[in-house]
């Protein structure tokens, strides 16, 4: 098999099991999930208090018709459910839409991630994109409006860039590109605490991959010291913090 039709075996692959994961979240649109998800009872409460200021906005002209203002926890999903209310009206089906769409971009850029780092093997980027794909939590919480799908993706994303990074290290051509790998790095790491805040254990991950990338990613053999690994992480981590602002 040639370089060529490899890579397109690889792509309808990475699509057929992409679709198939789809299948199992979109399946049953309206039905209610397995209430043992979960040992705090959120998985009957959380898709209705997180949709409220946005169906009230569609339905009322009013975000905060009460006390309850989801904006404090995320200031950026709501606006997303409200629009999707908007286009195709307020509805279970509607708001869980929102999640399939995060859920599709998660196992896209997931695989992506896993394809870049195993690119001399493709089938086990393939077989991590299913075994997420079919992983039972996951697809659970894929398949319910709550803010765990969206938070996925913003890690996922993370880790793309990051791993886009460690790669672009690899092509002197176009010395900018890790540079701008980081900055991203560190606007996805931000949107994830952006969409929660308890996601703010997610911000030391791009600093913490240079530093390992700068201390123990030399494959040349030239001795650096420690000093000179220090300066180097200067701009790095100015990037970074750029991204995240």
């Amino acid at each position: 098999m040639t370089t060529g039709q490899l890579k397109k075996t690889v792509i309808i692959a990475a699509v057929l099991i992409i679709l198939f994961a789809m299948a199992l979240r979109v399946n049953a649109p309206r039905a209610d999930l397995p209430s043992h998800l979960t040992f705090s009872g959120s998985i009957l409460t959380d898709e209705g208090n997180q949709c409220h200021n946005s169906r009230s906005k569609v339905l009322y002209g009013e975000w905060f018709p009460d006390d309850w203002r989801i904006t404090n926890y995320n200031p950026v999903l709501p606006w997303i459910k409200y629009t999707v209310f908007k286009i195709f009206g307020v509805g279970l089906t509607q708001l869980r839409l929102v999640n399939y769409i995060f859920a599709f971009l998660s196992l896209l850029f997931f695989f992506l991630t896993l394809r870049s780092y195993f690119r001399e093997n493709p089938n086990l980027a393939l077989l991590g994109t299913f075994l997420l794909g079919i992983n039972f939590f996951f697809v659970m919480y894929n398949k319910i409006g709550t803010f765990e799908t969206s938070i996925t993706f913003w890690v996922v994303l993370t880790l793309y860039f990051l791993e886009k990074y460690r790669s672009s290290l690899e092509n002197p051509v176009k010395p900018n590109r890790p540079y701008l790998f980081l900055f991203l790095s560190g606007a996805s790491a931000f949107m994830a605490f952006i969409f929660k805040s308890i996601m703010v254990y997610l911000l030391p991950l791009p600093f913490a991959a240079v530093v390992l990338v700068q201390f123990f990613g030399n494959t040349s053999g030239n001795r650096v010291s420690f000093p000179d690994h220090v300066k180097k992480l200067i701009k790095p981590v100015l990037i970074i913090l750029a991204g995240i602002l």
